[in-house]
């Protein structure tokens, strides 16, 4: 991109508002990364459709019928058909039902953007190219609203996919559908009304609204700013705007200017994790130390007398529930990230069930956990320690430890294979659709679909 004196010199709001609207290429390797979210994210929505929290929010909105046309959009987490906002809010809440959603900057970002971009891309006919740059415009101003605040935004108890998510699938949806820079500005300050999300409900099934509700809201947003209401241009950086609102500490950059023409891209540098585990990603690191262990060799679990355990003090309060009785607590539980991965080498669907949970092996493997945190950040993400390690007590008193862990399998940094990610995908839509191969491989050459609508039919249930 190449700026103007003009562009150099605007504020937040506009600037991206002007980003989102006029953004009509994005380099290669980002429309890859936005691939790996994508297949990801479709693969969730269609697991998800069992989902107890996914079919009561199914419930809760008015399906239309096939004859409808123009503002539907079909849920691809149960194949009805619904309004764009109700298709947004029921894909989004499929997407972040399992946990195991793409991160990064502690936000989950197809999870937010791509319900919102889907609701509207099969109305327009966009092409797969058109979804995956919104996806990328919507990453990148995510992005760009995590980096202005220097403290943890869930250190005050907010979610920060439920708070930032709905501007950013504002912003994406604006890209999708050309509107013009003055109506983006609107649509992100009405988006800047519609967020919210506490992190006091993780472990709980509306966890996973706060993302279906930030992608409906930033439907929603767009369609009132094409109708013509009107919303403050510095809804992002005024004094009393959003982002010094939402600062724990007032700790926020809310004078830089954002240029739209001259500016790096983080995606290149900071990409997409995908998660292994259906757990809350501060945890992934101990199921992998504590599997790097159990996969050693000559590890009796019996003889485990106590476990120490390194995290950082910002993961272990996401992950507060130190005795965990059921699947959506053991998500967000230390202890059990730690036991299953001793006791299965991994955290998966298999280990949350109430058998796995309540044997033997787990709850004594769980009560010998001790937290140690750590008060140093990693340099890359302040939510995190620089690392996580554990350290086994063993009845003979010998000592047993791991290395320190310091990127989680499937992180940018560890990132998945492709033959890994296609696995994954097909675990994730097993016996939930027709022809999962088609899908995959339709999936993977998505910046050659002339067409979205498309996708439904690959959908299709089994």
């Amino acid at each position: 991109m190449h700026d103007t004196d003009e562009q150099a010199g605007m504020g937040l709001t506009e600037g991206l508002s002007v980003f989102a609207a006029n953004c009509a290429e994005v380099p290669a390797k980002a429309m890859e990364t936005a691939r790996t979210g994508i297949i990801n994210a479709i693969g969730l929505m269609i697991a998800a459709r069992t989902d107890p929290a996914v079919i009561a929010a199914n419930q809760t909105i008015g399906h239309m019928d096939t004859s409808s046309s123009g503002g539907s959009s079909v849920l691809l987490s149960s194949s009805h058909l619904a309004r764009s906002t109700d298709a947004a809010f029921v894909n989004g809440t499929a997407v972040h039902a399992f946990a195991m959603d793409d991160v990064i900057w502690g936000c989950h970002p197809s999870a937010v953007l791509l319900p919102a971009i889907l609701a509207e891309a099969e109305r327009i006919k966009a092409s797969g190219a058109d979804v995956m740059r919104a996806w990328v415009v919507g990453y990148e101003v995510l992005g760009e609203l995590v980096s202005r605040e220097r403290d943890s935004l869930h250190s005050t108890g907010w979610h920060p996919t439920g708070l930032l998510g709905a501007i950013a699938a504002a912003a994406a949806l604006c890209n999708l559908l050309k509107i013009p820079a003055e109506t983006a500005r609107r649509a992100i300050g009405i988006a800047a009304s519609f967020t919210g999300g506490a992190s006091v409900n993780f472990g709980t099934q509306t966890k996973a609204l706060h993302a279906g509700r930030a992608a409906s809201a930033g439907v929603l947003a767009v369609q009132l700013a094409e109708a013509g209401i009107t919303a403050t241009p510095r809804a992002l950086e005024a004094d009393n705007g959003f982002l010094k609102m939402i600062s724990p500490h007032g700790n926020v950059d809310i004078a830089s200017g954002f240029d739209p023409g001259n500016r790096p891209w983080r995606i290149l540098e900071d990409g997409i994790c995908i998660k292994q585990y259906p757990l809350c990603y501060s945890i992934h690191r101990l199921v992998d130390a504590a599997a790097s262990l159990s996969e050693s060799g000559g590890l009796r679990l019996s003889d485990i007398q106590e476990i120490d355990v390194w995290l950082g003090g910002k993961q272990a309060a996401l992950a507060h529930h130190e005795s965990p009785q059921d699947a959506l607590q053991a998500k967000y539980s230390v202890e059990f990230a730690v036991a299953s991965g001793l006791v299965s080498q991994t955290a998966g669907f298999a280990q949350l069930t109430p058998d796995h949970i309540q044997s033997e092996a787990m709850q004594s493997l769980m009560k010998a956990t001790r937290r140690h945190l750590m008060d140093e950040q990693s340099e890359e993400d302040p939510l995190f320690a620089p690392y996580d390690k554990i350290r086994l007590s063993m009845a003979d008193g010998a000592i047993v430890e791991s290395a320190e862990v310091h990127y989680p399998r499937g992180h940018a940094k560890n990132p998945l294979t492709e033959d890994m990610q296609r696995r994954q995908f097909m675990e994730s839509v097993a016996g939930g659709i027709a022809d999962p191969d088609g899908l995959y491989d339709a999936l993977w050459d998505l910046e050659d679909m002339p067409d979205i609508s498309r996708l439904p039919q690959l959908c299709n249930p089994a």
